[in-house]
């Protein structure tokens, strides 16, 4: 049996292309080929629907990037890019959140937005805890 799962839209967001204040090429706007010649650190333990995304894009122009470091967490993404030459694809609120550490730089190629959503089980729809958690997480993502 299936369960019905109900959602909301915490907001949409675009990917950027974030590097250390500092890095060598950071004051460039990035090309395909600085893309794929500079070492990237993702999030994940694999491969993820973005980077699939990003891969499948690049390969269309018989490119491919050097993914080198998966993470389990943004906070480890920026700790290696401010302690390294790598680059790495982000959501832009997630490297704003990060203020004057990274030079953010839109993609050298096109990704559809994203959003970020809060789910849950339909079957709890009218549990008050759970109205009041998703409340406060639509009030904090809406501060932007």
């Amino acid at each position: 049996m299936t369960e019905r799962i109900e959602s909301a839209m915490l907001y949409e967001d675009a990917y950027v292309y974030a590097l250390r204040v500092g890095h060598p090429r950071a004051d460039e706007a990035p090309t395909l080929h600085s893309f794929c010649a500079i070492p990237q650190v993702f999030l994940g333990y694999g491969t993820s629907a973005l980077d699939d995304l990003i891969d499948a894009t690049l390969a269309r122009q018989g490119l491919q990037r050097r993914v080198q470091v998966a993470v389990t967490s943004f906070a480890q993404i920026v700790h290696l890019l401010e302690h390294s030459d790598h680059a790495a694809v982000l959501g832009s609120r997630v490297a704003a959140s990060f203020g004057a550490r990274l030079q953010v730089h839109p993609l050298p190629f096109e990704l559809p937005r994203y959003r970020a959503l809060v789910c849950w089980p339909a079957r709890a729809a009218r549990d008050p805890g759970l109205r009041w958690l998703k409340d406060q997480l639509l009030a904090i993502a809406a501060l932007g």
